[in-house]
């Protein structure tokens, strides 16, 4: 808390300290005037020249409402009274309430032990009666009157030996009693204030063993737990006088002056387990009167398992449990006392070097030392309630006690000195465990910045404390008209500074003022004070949202609190800005840092501070744009000396995250939800797809004008895709109420379209950057195209856009595109131009007619991938593509044109081709109804018509083969040759050797040319005949 500088803004009527049955409305309203922001003094408000305080009405107002503040700590004082009475009468309730539950138990185990003695008695006596029954119906009569007296020998025998066991336990009795006779002399040596109680309690021991004793063992069963009884009530007397002892002692421990914060924070350690030990005492015999009672409700279940559970837990219980405990607490008290008695003789010690060392240092000298002058000072007005200055002059009283202490030797009067150190001792002491607890507390409820806050005001309260004192103590004297024109004056500049400390601390120091005046004057225990300050810093409504305003200050900084801090910073680092008015400097900062005009810093203002300004805007943010010229101009005039401002422009920027990029921007006006970065880089599948299909559909303009750029962005898709354009608006945060349509005509056609158009100029510039316009002018994508969903993502959008519904194909006017694609996935189908008539439908109104427009298959792995990468792609053209999708456009390739598919089928018909090609006929059958190939299967003779294609051929083929072997070479079959043959009127038959040799030569001319050029032999090897063949045809 800085009590001087300029005063921070936090919404003071959140955190004032009105309970609901404090404050009134009367008093809540002077409050709030004081904390509304347009009642304080403030620089920047619209008469900030005006910097001398004003006095007058204003003086009047503040100095009530800061009055009605400091009053309101009898309020809260009040307030916590109540708390605390209602806690109290809690923690009465709810130890009434166990003691009612204790004492029902023990009436529910008298309730059962009453039940076990009458089913104890009836069991024995139906035993008797069935023993007595047996013997009757067993035996004669002549032998029952033996009989009876052998029973009744029998019962005589059973009662001596019972008195004598009744003799031995009666021993036994009295030897424990005189042993416990000197376990309680030893005590009462041992632990003297409990003297009483331990005497009364041999009084009952000894009362015990005058006793009757008993004479059965029924009997002695009921005694030993009268005994427990009694041993019960005898030792929770002694705990209760034992724990009031030790309460006692602790008050007295807590009225030892002690001095050293360690010693006392021991103390209430040793309390704390002392308080501990006692609860786990008081719970373990709760516990243990639980397990009686579940034993004792077990018995009624089984009566002969009831008595020797019975007989153990009561033999268990008398010999270990309260005597062990007793021994215990005994030794511990007397521990305990002992470390006590340690520690006050050391605190005594202590306290006594402590006090001669203050004594020497305050008064060593005739006259205080300066450093020390401002103690003596607070040492007199705490001694005597009287002032040491007035009108900057010693006063006489304060003289006079300074020449009393000098010739008394420095010796202070021993009354004074102990008030005096008991004020100090209890101001420190509720200091100190104010500061321990809140720092100790979790942050989970008390926000660091609180704790932060609460420590710096114990710290300054002393400083706090005179100026709230001085303050009633004028304020008062002022309402009657008693106050001096230097008084005057006096309250005139106590106002001021008041001013400049922040109004919610002073809110928060009358809650810290009200509970330091109830920790020291109420006798709280350590857990009470936990309890109380638990409540105050997490219920107290006023502090609890002075807790939650201080949480969201830090998490916040302001265009005011950036500006506060400008006007403190600059006059440190340039001589020039030193003494300079706040006009002045405003003015000289809008000119030199953010290079404006004069005025600038005081429009902005006026803007955030004047609800009366058209533009009117607390919310006020500095834009990116203003922000880096303002870091240029610091950097270049002040470079070293400019890293603390460099650093608040760099916490303004990271607390506001929507800060406009340039003065004007008018998107956030009109689509408040666009994310405006949403493209600057392509880092999701999402961001990828919407980049590829706004640069297939979409468009930037900047506008003709180079001064005043325009920066917008559209898209425009087939109507029928309406609802593809809506998932683009939310993906991106437009308002799809927005989405225009229109009819383009085309060729006479329309075409029915839907669109939206939007400016954002950080979105057009992240999609310049991305290689937007540079891809619409022909340029291949500026994105490195890779085996990854990003580039798959990108791809579809690009396919969504301008592909084929259904198919493979990619048209696009962008050549480089596509063999950029065609290269990077190593597609080998070819790159085709198309006229823009030859484009499908909902193609052609993209296209303008001056641009060429290519397509290009995609294979059917690369559109499967493309589909996975993102799966809200257009849902019309998502499909699941064969692997083998690019054969038929390598087939395609091969065949080159319909017209040649149909000439091939018409020739080797479709499954010759299939075979030739390398296809299944399928394959070959689809890509016929594709290119619309309706080419009939041809008939076997058609076939052979292709084949030999005239009618000589054929004959010759048969005159030279046969038929039978014309066929075989043809490959068809002999009936189909005869049909032909038949068809073109062939009757033909096969030639001998001869006269195949004589239809090859033609003439005996020619034969005799041969012969006269070779031989016979060499002529019959030439034309595959024997020499006598040949011979005979030369002789006819």
């Amino acid at each position: 808390m800085e009590i001087i500088g300029y005063r921070s803004k936090i919404n003071i009527t959140q955190v004032l300290p009105c309970v609901k049955e404090g404050l009134t409305r009367s008093h809540e309203n002077e409050v709030r005037k004081l904390m509304d922001t347009s009642w304080l003094y403030d620089p920047f408000g619209d008469n900030f020249e005006q910097e001398e305080y004003s006095g007058g009405f204003y003086e009047n107002s503040y100095a009530e409402s800061m009055n009605t503040i400091l009053l309101s700590e009898n309020q809260i004082y009040e307030y916590l009274q109540e708390y605390i009475q209602l806690m109290i009468e809690k923690e009465n309730e709810v130890k009434q309430g166990e003691r009612v539950e204790v004492d029902n138990s023990k009436e529910d185990i008298s309730e059962l032990e009453k039940f076990l003695e009458e089913e104890r008695e009836r069991i024995r006596l139906e035993q008797q009666q069935a023993d007595l029954n047996e013997v009757i119906e067993n035996e004669p009569k002549s032998e029952l009157v033996a009989n009876k007296e052998e029973v009744e020998q029998e019962q005589e025998e059973e009662v001596r030996t019972q008195e004598v066991i009744s003799k031995e336990m009666f021993s036994n009795n009295e030897d424990e009693v005189e042993n416990l006779k000197m376990e309680f002399e030893e005590e009462l040596q041992s632990a003297p204030p409990n003297e009483s109680i331990e005497s009364d309690k041999f009084e009952e021991v000894e009362e015990e063993s005058e006793l009757p004793q008993p004479n059965s063992n029924e009997e002695k069963i009921d005694e030993q737990e009268n005994n427990l009884k009694l041993d019960d009530e005898k030792n929770e007397e002694y705990e209760q006088h034992q724990y009031e002892a030790k309460i006692e002692e602790k008050h007295e421990i807590e009225l030892a002056q002690i001095v050293h914060e360690e010693e006392m924070e021991f103390i209430k350690e040793k309390h704390k387990e002392n308080e501990d030990h006692e609860d786990f005492i008081k719970e373990g015999e709760q516990s243990q009167i639980k397990q009686e009672l579940e034993v004792n409700h077990e018995i009624k279940y089984s009566e002969t398992e009831v008595l020797t559970i019975h007989l153990e837990e009561l033999e268990r219980v008398t010999t270990s449990r309260y005597k062990e405990e007793e021994h215990r607490e005994i030794e511990e008290f007397v521990d305990l006392q002992l470390e006590l008695e340690e520690i006050l003789k050391q605190c005594r010690k202590i306290e006594q070097q402590a006090l001669l060392e203050i004594k020497k240092i305050e008064f060593d000298s005739e006259k205080p030392s300066k450093e020390n002058f401002e103690r003596v000072k607070k040492l007199y007005h705490l001694q005597t309630g009287k002032r040491p200055i007035y009108a900057n002059k010693e006063t006489k009283g304060f003289k006079e006690w300074l020449e009393q202490i000098n010739e008394s030797g420095g010796k202070i009067k021993g009354e004074q000195s102990k008030e005096l150190k008991v004020e100090q001792e209890k101001e420190e002491e509720w200091m100190i465990f104010l500061k321990n607890w809140i720092k100790k507390e979790s942050g989970e409820e008390i926000s660091l910045q609180m704790k932060n806050e609460v420590i710096k005001i114990i710290e300054k309260y002393n400083e706090l404390d005179e100026l709230a004192t001085k303050f009633q103590e004028l304020y008062k004297q002022k309402k009657v008209n008693r106050l001096s024109q230097s008084e005057k004056k006096e309250f005139k500049t106590l106002i001021k500074t008041l001013q400049k400390i922040d109004p919610s601390n002073i809110v928060l120091f009358t809650n810290l003022r009200a509970i330091k005046r109830f920790l020291t004057h109420q006798k709280l225990g350590k857990a009470q004070k936990n309890r109380i300050l638990n409540h105050v810093f997490t219920q107290f409504s006023p502090i609890k949202q002075f807790n939650q305003t201080l949480t969201h200050k830090h998490n916040s900084y302001s265009t005011l609190d950036l500006i506060n801090d400008l006007l403190q910073i600059f006059p440190d680092i340039d001589d020039k800005l030193k003494n300079l008015s706040k006009t002045k400097l405003l003015e000289d900062i809008s000119i030199i840092i953010f290079s404006k005009r004069k005025h600038f810093l005081k429009h902005i203002l006026s803007k955030i501070r004047n609800s009366n300004n058209p533009d009117y805007n607390p919310n006020y943010n500095f834009s990116i744009e203003v922000l880096n010229i303002a870091e240029e101009n610091i950097k270049k005039k002040y470079g070293s000396s400019s890293k603390l401002i460099l650093k608040y422009l760099e916490i303004y920027i990271q607390k506001n995250r929507d800060l406009k990029h340039y003065y004007h921007e008018q998107w956030r006006k009109f689509n408040p939800n666009l994310k405006s970065r949403f493209f600057e880089q392509l880092s999701s599948t999402s961001k990828a797809y919407w980049f590829g299909f706004l640069s297939s559909d979409g468009a930037i303009t900047s506008g003709n004008d180079p001064s005043r750029k325009r920066y917008q962005i559209s898209i425009e898709i087939s109507k029928k895709d309406r609802n593809h354009l809506v998932k683009f608006c939310r993906t991106l945060g437009l308002n799809p109420d927005k989405i225009g349509e229109r009819i383009r005509t085309l060729n006479n056609k329309k075409f029915p379209l839907v669109y939206i158009i939007f400016t954002c100029k950080p979105m057009f510039q992240d999609l310049e950057n991305l290689g937007f316009r540079e891809f619409k002018e022909g340029s291949e994508l500026k994105f490195h195209l890779k085996n990854n969903n990003l580039s798959y993502a990108l791809l579809l959008g690009l396919y969504d856009g301008d592909g084929k519904e259904g198919g493979t194909t990619l048209y696009s006017t962008n050549y480089s595109v596509l063999v950029q694609i065609k290269i990077t996935y190593k597609i080998k189908n070819e790159i085709r131009k198309r006229e823009v008539d030859e484009l499908p439908e909902e193609l052609k109104f993209k296209i303008k007619r001056t641009k060429p427009i290519y397509e290009f298959a995609l294979s059917g792995s690369l559109l499967n991938k493309m589909m996975k990468s993102h799966p809200y792609s257009l849902t019309r053209k998502r499909k699941k593509f064969s692997e083998q999708l690019h054969v038929i456009e390598t087939i395609k390739n091969k065949i080159g044109s319909p017209e040649a598919l149909e000439k091939l089928i018409k020739t080797h018909g479709k499954e010759k081709l299939a075979k030739m090609l390398k296809i299944s006929f399928n394959t070959l059958h689809k890509l016929a109804n594709e290119w619309n190939v309706n080419v009939k299967k041809l008939s076997a003779v058609e076939k052979l018509k292709a084949e030999v294609k005239i009618k000589e051929n054929l004959r010759r083929m048969i005159e030279i083969n046969g038929k039978e072997k014309t066929a075989k070479k043809l490959n068809i079959g002999y009936k189909t040759l005869l049909n032909l043959m038949n068809e073109w009127n062939i009757n033909t038959k096969y030639l001998t050797k001869k006269e195949l040799l004589k239809f090859k030569l033609g003439n005996k001319k020619n034969l005799e040319k041969l012969l006269n050029n070779s031989s016979l032999t060499q002529l019959a090897k030439k034309f595959g005949v024997g020499r006598n063949t040949i011979k005979r045809l030369y002789d006819e």
